[in-house]
């Protein structure tokens, strides 16, 4: 009974092979869940996002255009429909045990996430061997780079996408051996489109990867022209779905679509199918000659792209606007700035090296599937070196070719550190980043928030990076936000608007859009580089922080930098330090009690603008606590600086309603 205990031992192993997956999972969504308990969602987008599915729910319908952003007209909605319908789809059933919507959205993320695990498994598996898979999916379980758009709160179309993506290349692979599969592969493909705009990606890594793929092949002197027929079924199924299938109220897939149709696929065939050809017609040439002959025809089809189509090429190679911007509005979101050196290391941390070392692998062995991997992460780098928040895209085939680096050494008997040793440094990397990780949104935004849904309903103005936060928090519709109110127009207007000085032009623009409440923080401070970049001027709020004492005329005085405090009773005199000249800050501002004080010195000779003196507890993202601010005299009487430090003075129209340690609001009065 030879084959029974064959059986046995292979069910056996299959069985142990389940369990260990399992527990990995259950691992993943436990530290993915780190982030669950708090009482609000991670980001500002999410915020945004959490509305509309709420809309969902409760209208049962779609809105055509969302009223809550760019009032008073509304905004469509440019993501996919699918980012919504995913929380809505799992909610429903879910309800009936009790989970509430906030339950939910927050849960969606983290769930995909694990989810996304599998098709990891199995695509590494099929491209390398199990243990590799098996370590695949323990480091993803735990990198940053991959945790940190899957933790519980956080809510994304790219969160989604790159389970859709990797699903279908796993069974693009599975279909070079028999195309039928490239089927499921189409689908797959075009559920990307369904969750995210930059579904793209997908569609350029799937190409690339074919043309790797045949590159090799021709080289290695095999016929694989079950590639191309699989990616010919794939991709064009999947921008059918995307084209035809799913409604993409927004402009991006017009943008994408019609630049793959004509363009990416047709290459894609040409450049595939003619070396294929080569390859039948002189079957019997060198390898040396080979990549010699390919070498040119690459070189030759680059130059022609450049010459031809140049303008997809620059597309292709700015991401569509995504990766690289050149726009200075969208210059000023953080999340499109490339990542620092310091920041790689603690999103991949010792992966980093691993994949290093697992490119070698991938070389050495020269397996032509894994050149697929490779082109998903030469894209996965392009991308999330021109962009932060592309973390994500590159991460995946990052810990995978890490893996087979780490499988390879695991066999290897001159191993200098043990593979268990390195992944307990990503595994404990891993928890202490889930346990860092908090929302953006400060308790005093959120207890700012709470009041203003106490107060009656209005449209807000606040700078847009803060919209998505009213909307999600009060319901209240806003000017601006940071999803669909990114009309440039409309945020150069707010921009002006906070620095305007004269009040009867500002009053012209809230009655423009009915505006009842504004809100600032005190953290515009440091967004006056964005102010600056969207309107190209050079304001700025300069923090000059606390050096000690030093006397001056034999009175001792508070050191800031270029400034030094003098204080009397009701009286502050603070001089600016030359050689040889010290002179009064003509303004002098600061608080006793929490009642503003303002004095202006006429009888010396004076430096002309004004400073401000902030009260204790004044919050910051600055890492001094103690320190003046200098307000040049084209900021002193502009709106912002009103708002900011001295409590809607000289514009009567604004009455502060709510102040704490960082926010201000004002309710605005005819």
């Amino acid at each position: 009974m030879n084959w029974e205990r064959n059986l046995n031992s292979k069910m056996n192993r299959i069985n142990k092979e389940i369990v260990l997956i399992i527990g990995i999972l259950l691992l993943a969504l436990t530290i993915r869940l780190f982030t669950y308990g708090y009482e609000y969602l991670l980001g500002v987008d999410p915020f945004h996002h959490y509305r509309i599915v709420e809309h969902i729910v409760e209208t049962g319908e779609f809105p055509n255009r969302w009223h809550l952003s760019r009032y008073p007209d509304g905004e469509l909605i440019v993501q996919p429909m699918g980012l919504y319908y995913l929380s809505v789809l799992i909610y429903k059933p879910l309800s009936i045990l009790g989970f509430s919507l906030i339950d939910i959205f927050k849960l969606t993320t983290p769930i995909f996430g694990v989810l996304t695990l599998i098709p990891v498994y199995f695509i590494t598996k099929e491209v390398f061997d199990k243990k590799s898979a098996l370590y695949a999916v323990l480091i993803l379980s735990f990198i940053p780079a991959f945790t940190y758009r899957t933790m519980a709160g956080f809510y994304r179309g790219e969160t989604f996408f790159i389970f859709f993506m990797v699903t279908g290349l796993y069974f693009y692979i599975k279909s070079l051996e028999n195309p039928k599969w490239s089927i499921i592969a189409g689908l797959a493909f075009g559920l990307m489109g369904l969750v995210w705009n930059g579904f793209i990606f997908g569609f350029v890594v799937l190409s690339l990867a074919l043309i790797l793929y045949s590159s090799l092949a021709y080289i290695k002197g095999e016929n694989k022209k079950n590639a191309i027929i699989s990616y010919l079924i794939s991709i064009t199924l999947g921008v059918v779905i995307i084209q035809y299938l799913i409604m993409i109220q927004g402009h991006h897939g017009g943008w994408y679509l019609p630049d793959v149709i004509r363009y990416i696929i047709p290459t894609t065939i040409a450049f595939s199918g003619f070396i294929l050809i080569l390859g039948y017609i002189r079957p019997h040439l060198s390898v040396q000659l080979r990549v010699l002959i390919l070498s040119g025809l690459s070189a030759i089809g680059l130059l022609s792209a450049f010459y031809f189509l140049p303008e997809i090429v620059e597309k292709l190679i700015l991401g569509y606007g995504m990766v690289k911007e050149t726009d200075p509005f969208l210059q000023t979101i953080g999340e499109l700035q490339s990542p620092s050196i310091e920041e790689l290391w603690r999103y991949f941390f010792i992966t980093s090296v691993l994949f290093l070392g697992g490119i070698i692998v991938i070389i050495r062995e020269q397996k032509v599937k894994s050149i697929i991997i490779t082109a998903w992460a030469l894209a996965g780098i392009y991308v999330l070196t021109g962009g932060f928040r592309y973390m994500l895209l590159g991460g995946i085939p990052i810990a995978i070719i890490a893996a087979s680096f780490l499988n390879s050494i695991d066999n290897n008997k001159l191993k200098i550190i043990p593979t268990g040793v390195l992944l307990l440094l990503i595994i404990f990397t891993g928890i202490q980043f889930a346990t860092e990780n908090k929302p953006i949104m400060s308790d005093e935004w959120h207890d700012s928030l709470i009041f203003l849904e106490s107060q009656e309903e209005g449209p807000v103005l606040t700078w847009w990076d803060y919209g998505s936060w009213v909307q999600g928090v009060t319901g209240f519709p806003t000017i601006t936000d940071t999803v669909h109110g990114q009309d440039i127009n409309r945020i150069r207007e707010t921009a002006n608007l906070l620095l305007e000085t004269n009040g009867t032009v500002i009053q012209k623009t809230i009655k423009k859009y009915g505006i009842k409440y504004v809100i600032v923080d005190v953290n515009m401070i440091g967004q006056m580089h964005n102010i600056n970049k969207i309107l190209g001027t050079e304001h700025q709020f300069p923090l000059h922080v606390y050096n000690g004492k030093k006397h001056v005329y034999g009175i001792s005085a508070d050191d800031y930098s270029d400034f030094l405090v003098v204080s009397a009773i009701n009286e502050k005199i603070v001089f600016l330090k030359k050689e040889n000249n010290i002179q009064a800050v003509k303004h002098v501002y600061w608080r006793e009690s929490g009642i503003l004080k303002h004095v202006e010195h006429g009888n010396i000779p004076t430096f002309e603008g004004g400073i401000y003196i902030p009260e204790k507890g004044f919050t910051t993202h600055f890492p001094d606590d103690d320190f003046i601010i200098y307000i040049s005299p084209d900021l002193e009487e502009s709106l912002l600086t009103s708002l900011l430090f001295l409590d809607g003075k000289g514009f009567n129209n604004y009455i502060q309603i709510f102040k704490n340690s960082q926010i201000r609001i004002y309710k605005i009065v005819n």
